[in-house]
């Protein structure tokens, strides 16, 4: 038995994997036996699920996923089921698909007989006699029918591993080639930023612009390999009465570019995404709400960062870590807060902060009349799959020169950035970002221009950023929490 998983569907969907052991993990974890696309496999947990060789089959377990393993339409647990050939694993609602595939060696569909009868003389002239006839003793026959046996099995084998070469030589040039297809697509794609407003996503401008140039260079080495090497190649259907071809062997070269491209592509792919949000839109319906908060500590600290209004009454969401000390529990002595595009500056007070979030209410005051508001909030983040595209607006660095709460200010000036949803964890979202972070108590908003999440932090890695999020409905808990609370 020749047996092997088929990636059918998903960020390596071609791939074949030889089941050789008897425990194979599966995730998105790089030292697994069955290693899914990091990147483009989001819906599979970094430890999704585990498949075992048992005394007589095969069985899958999940080990906790995010998303859930499904054995052909049916929620797999964490105790082992029965997986059979055939059978259809998906990793996640959406997620990836596997295949559990055996091959078998089987016997040609005539069988050889050899006659017992030593009187029985030719049928016709082209018969081969019996053994006896060209002088082989009786005790000879069991070894020549087994050396008949032995080589009909190895002729037979022989045949299926040629077909399955000649399958997986064809499928190795249909996954290159629709791969390069999507590069090609992409990079016929839109090539900047829509409708964002001038200067302000200028490192999404620049991360689209690498990545295209990056597509690009490894498209024309994957055609310069491929063109120098397509003679020797033998075809994936050889000629009739051609020998078949020899199974195919790893090609370092090529294997690398096939990386380079998918993680090329991936990246492409999320920043056209993450352009392609209409930004004049979602800032216009939002920048009047956000503001730029200051708060100065007990240690005579100021920290900056941003809140934005829910209520027209001039209730805002910020994190708690900025109006609080480093135990948590110490308020800040003042604060004050700065809309966007205006100089003004206000007295704030904090209203009430999460024991278990990153969040805080603080209210602004002496403002007459009302203050303007956000769109809303998504209270189901939960329905965006990985991949969404999301937009941050906020005051990085306590934005461009911008005063203290006791000194003259120059208008608050948010800055937008663009960002990609990555996961789903039970404390928080997390975001691939480009551009500045946005300050603490950022609003973060779905192609709507409604809140989806509130950012806490973040974490630098190679050109961009993971953002950590707390989700929005957490935030409307808590804002209803302080309803109570008197202006």
């Amino acid at each position: 038995m020749f047996p092997q998983l088929l990636i059918r569907a998903g960020g390596r969907t071609g791939h074949r994997i030889p089941l050789e052991g008897s425990i194979f993990r599966v995730g998105r974890r790089q030292d697994l036996e069955v290693s899914l696309h990091p990147e483009r496999d989001l819906e599979v947990s970094a430890l999704h699920a585990e498949i075992r060789a048992e005394a007589h089959g095969w069985s899958i377990r999940d080990l906790g996923s995010r998303n859930g393993t499904f054995l052909n339409g049916r929620v797999v647990g964490g105790a082992p089921v029965p997986l059979r050939p055939g059978d259809e694993v998906r990793l996640g609602p959406r997620g990836p698909v596997l295949e559990l595939r055996v091959l078998q060696p089987r016997m040609a569909s005539g069988e050889t007989r050899v006659s017992s009868s030593p009187e029985t003389p030719p049928s016709s002239p082209g018969e081969h006699p019996h053994p006896e006839a060209v002088g082989l003793p009786p005790s000879s026959r069991p070894l020549l029918y087994a050396l008949v046996a032995a080589a009909l099995v190895v002729v037979t084998i022989g045949g299926i591993w040629a077909l399955a070469t000649s399958r997986e030589r064809a499928a190795w040039e249909r996954e290159r080639a629709e791969l390069t297809d999507l590069a090609d697509s992409l990079l016929e794609g839109e090539p900047g930023v829509v409708g964002a407003p001038h200067g302000e996503l200028e490192e999404l401008e620049d991360a689209l612009a690498r990545s295209r140039a990056e597509l690009e260079q490894i498209r024309a080495e994957l055609a310069a390999i491929r063109a120098t090497r397509s003679e020797a190649m033998p075809p994936s259907t050889p000629p009739a009465g051609a020998p078949e071809p020899p199974p195919m062997q790893p090609d370092p070269d090529l294997d690398d570019l096939e990386r380079r491209l998918r993680d090329a592509t991936t990246a492409l792919e999320r920043q056209q995404l993450a352009a392609a949000l209409d930004f004049e839109a979602i800032e216009g319906a939002n920048r009047p709400a956000v503001a730029l908060i200051f708060a100065e500590h007990t240690d005579g600290r100021v920290v900056t960062g941003t809140a934005f209004a829910m209520e027209a009454s001039g209730r805002l969401i910020t994190s708690r870590h900025v109006v609080l000390g480093d135990d948590r529990a110490t308020p800040a002595r003042r604060i004050a807060i700065q809309f966007s595009d205006s100089s003004q500056i206000f007295p704030g007070r904090l209203v009430a902060a999460s024991p278990d979030w990153d969040l805080a209410v603080v209210d602004v005051e002496n403002v007459v009349g009302s203050v303007p508001v956000v769109s809303g909030l998504n209270l189901r983040p939960d329905t965006l799959p990985p991949g969404t595209p999301l937009a941050t607006l906020g005051f990085p660095l306590g934005g461009a020169a911008n005063g203290a709460p006791d000194g003259p200010a120059a208008p608050a000036r948010p800055l937008l950035s663009a960002g990609i949803l990555l996961e789903r964890t039970g404390q928080e979202l997390r975001f691939q970002g480009y551009g500045e972070p946005g300050a603490s108590g950022s609003p973060i908003f779905d192609a709507d221009g409604q809140v989806v999440a509130i950012l806490f932090g973040g974490i630098r890695e190679g050109e961009g950023r993971i953002v950590l999020a707390v989700p929005a409905p957490v935030a409307a808990a808590l804002l209803q929490s302080t309803s109570g609370a008197g202006r």
